[in-house]
């Protein structure tokens, strides 16, 4: 880990001097010099808190990493606060930029320091060489992933301007929100996962992946059922127009997390090359698809190309785990099943789009039955001798 801060700090200073050489070369940069040395800072520090806390998570230290994050997260919005009502910087935009700054530093300074006293500020070749063997290949996969959330948008301002890009933006936060709860799922299970596989418990895993879909499908359709309200909460009434395609952005989400269950696996395995080849094609696959069919269709069918990819993605990914890990997980037509149910209950939801009563029912009434699909996928567990501890 000392090793790790040690070569990131090199590539940040690296990047840093690049940056500040652009700015004297090209004099419309030298006006945001200052903005942007304050934004590499920035992510820099942000790297090292993410990275922190996933050492907390894999080591279930939750109470630790619950406090580590809520204390920069907190003092982030505090000091932000209360550095625009005093006028602290003298302006809204630099208020707000070092509100965030200042306490992620503090929280990135410390965590790095902690790691170099104890590491002893080592570089040493075999770590080098281990981190920049898988870390490297997986710098076009995070890229993909950037342009495949934000083609979309990038092309619908193309096509129909900023308003429509707008809507789709804001739906697209609303939609999105289901990441929060993948994300945070995905921390915790990890760790879990990690250590099930070194033991080469593979039943166990099963079952946890089968309970995990089954309470990521319950959360959706409670989702799917108060989206249309969500949106204008968000957005509000000017951005109702939106209510029409939340749901599909919510179904992509979802096909998103499916895609994570086997993205984890080839990652505990090192296949990272093939992990970026399947998110580059599929990025791809979503521009195309926005280029032709965008100005036919409309803006909406965003919504739809992001389905596409992300289905893409999953049954790319369901490919090479078959070819190339021994151990069989999960079954696939279990994820095809799965998936095929999350799509007709999206549609049902569409079709209730203009009733708020039925839908809430209607995804109560869904989401129970998930969560007795839960109940019974964890009594069989138990009576196949699964063990939920480590």
């Amino acid at each position: 880990m000392s090793t790790v801060m040690s070569m990131t700090l090199i590539h940040t200073l690296i990047i840093t001097l690049f940056v500040n050489a652009l700015c004297s070369f090209y004099p419309n940069l030298r006006s945001e010099r200052a903005s942007l040395n304050a934004l590499i800072l920035y992510s820099y520090m942000l790297f090292i808190t993410t990275y922190k806390v996933s050492e907390l998570n894999y080591k279930f230290q939750y109470k630790t990493c619950m406090f580590y994050i809520l204390s920069y997260v907190i003092a982030n919005v505090v000091l932000s606060i209360l550095f625009i009502l005093t006028d602290c910087f003298s302006s809204a935009y630099w208020d707000r930029i070092n509100g965030a700054l200042f306490p992620t530093a503090i929280a990135g300074i410390g965590a790095f320091l902690l790691y170099q006293i104890r590491g002893g500020w080592s570089i040493k070749k075999q770590y080098i060489q281990y981190t920049l063997k898988y870390a490297v290949p997986l710098i076009p996969n995070g890229i993909s992933l950037i342009l495949l959330s934000n083609a979309d948008r990038i092309m619908i301002k193309y096509y129909y301007g900023a308003t429509y890009a707008a809507i789709y933006a804001v739906t697209y936060t609303s939609g999105i929100l289901l990441t929060v709860a993948i994300e945070g799922i995905n921390k915790v299970y990890l760790p879990v996962f990690f250590r099930k596989m070194e033991k080469k418990e593979y039943k166990d895993v099963t079952y946890y992946q089968k309970i995990i879909i089954f309470g990521m499908c319950a959360l959706s359709v409670l989702m799917l059922s108060i989206s249309p309200e969500v949106t204008v909460l968000f957005g509000g009434a000017a951005y109702k127009e939106g209510q029409q395609f939340v749901n599909w952005i919510i179904l992509a989400t979802f096909i998103n997390f499916l895609y994570t269950i086997y993205y984890n696996i080839e990652y505990y395995h090192k296949k990272v090359v093939w992990i970026t080849t399947g998110t580059i094609i599929s990025t791809a696959i979503n521009i195309v698809l926005n280029f032709i069919f965008l100005p036919i269709c409309g803006y909406q069918f965003g919504a739809v190309s992001t389905i596409a990819a992300y289905v893409f993605l999953l049954l790319m990914h369901m490919l090479i785990t078959r070819k190339t890990i021994p151990q069989r997980l999960l079954k696939d037509r279990f994820v095809i099943f799965i998936l095929i149910a999350m799509l007709c209950v999206t549609s049902v939801m569409q079709f209730m789009i203009g009733s708020f009563v039925v839908r809430i029912i209607t995804g109560i009434l869904t989401a129970g039955a998930f969560a007795l699909c839960i109940l019974a996928t964890y009594k069989k567990a138990l009576a196949d001798s699964v063990k939920f501890r480590l």
